[in-house]
């Protein structure tokens, strides 16, 4: 009993208790009680200022999810879709400049940092999923390059889908299925797997996009042997 009771509290502090959409709860409420900690202290160190930045980053996929669980809610309209996804990665921006920001100033970036997480929680709480931050505190454009978004997506994609693939296989291992058939079954499934993940989160025309990208890196043939 003591460890069901032990586990399900685990589950609740990591927001597996709450509708998905606020995700960012937790962790905005974090990100509040590490600012406060850090300008409690008397003389903090650098070693602080890195904790409550990796605190602030841990922000960053929650909000994404958000917005992502907050359009599909509603239907997963491309127009609303598109305006949740840029909101968030503003929210992620505006406090990833307030944390860039300890180098210079640890108490009054730390103040800064704790004022939107409270905005945050306040907000997604309120199912203001559209003015997570006041317009005052995000910056004009998110920072966050085409690039390096297309590249979180498709890692995290391609992670996930390895991840089941290898657990699959393994578990059709212990059946006695040949690793002849498992290994080229695998290599199929993992790209398929990838597709499927993106579909879901990002609707089918964007994973199209994202796959088209991986494939305009690859060569269209085998190497050619020099003349």
């Amino acid at each position: 009993m003591g460890n069901a009771l032990r586990i399900y509290v685990g589950e609740v502090r990591g927001g597996e208790h709450i509708d998905r959409c606020y995700g960012p709860l937790y962790p905005a409420m974090a990100l509040l009680s590490a600012s406060a900690e850090l300008v409690a202290l008397a003389d903090s160190r650098y070693t602080d200022a890195v904790k409550l930045r990796k605190t602030a980053a841990e922000l960053g996929l929650p909000l994404r999810r958000t917005a992502t669980y907050a359009a599909s809610e509603f239907g997963n309209r491309k127009d609303l879709r598109a305006g949740l996804h840029e909101h968030a990665e503003c929210v992620e921006t505006a406090i990833a400049q307030a944390a860039d920001a300890l180098l210079v100033d640890r108490d009054g970036a730390a103040k800064k940092l704790g004022g939107l997480a409270a905005a945050i929680a306040n907000n997604v709480a309120a199912d203001q999923f559209m003015h997570i931050l006041p317009a005052s505190e995000l910056p004009a454009d998110a920072v966050i390059e085409p690039d390096r978004l297309d590249g979180r997506r498709l890692a995290k994609a391609c992670f996930w889908s390895a991840s089941a693939v290898s657990a699959v296989s393994v578990l059709l291992g212990r059946f006695g299925i040949s690793a002849t058939i498992l290994i080229p079954t695998a290599f199929l499934a993992w790209p398929i797997g990838a597709y499927l993940l993106l579909c879901r989160s990002y609707g089918l025309s964007e994973a199209t996009r994202l796959t088209r990208s991986i494939r305009s890196f690859l060569p269209s043939g085998p190497p050619q042997p020099p003349a």
